[in-house]
């Protein structure tokens, strides 16, 4: 019985996405913990896949509100990145960069 209990439990925590799972999620919170250095795969892990892949630049976007991201790597580590966002009747524009 508590087996079958354990069991539930699990699948439970599994399914509702619980804090016990790790997700990744292209936000500028997430954006922000990359570190210059960092790997390829700590990107992947904390961003998710990228909307684009261009050579060594990912590109990240986010259509509502917009906002997006590029990191390029050398030898598979984060050398630039930048956050842009839209500004209120203006194009698109660089907020913050970031080089190593």
């Amino acid at each position: 019985m508590r087996c079958a209990l354990l069991i539930m439990t699990i699948a439970a925590m599994l399914l509702s996405g619980s804090p016990g799972c790790i997700r990744a999620e292209f936000t500028r919170q997430t954006y922000e913990t990359i570190p210059l250095g960092g790997t390829a795969s700590q990107v992947q892990t904390k961003l998710g896949k990228p909307t684009e892949q261009s050579g060594e630049t990912w590109t990240y976007e986010n259509e509502v509100p917009y906002y997006r991201a590029q990191i390029k790597f050398k030898e598979g580590n984060v050398v630039e990145k930048a956050w842009f966002v839209e500004k209120q009747g203006k194009p698109k524009q660089r907020d913050k960069r970031e080089t190593y």
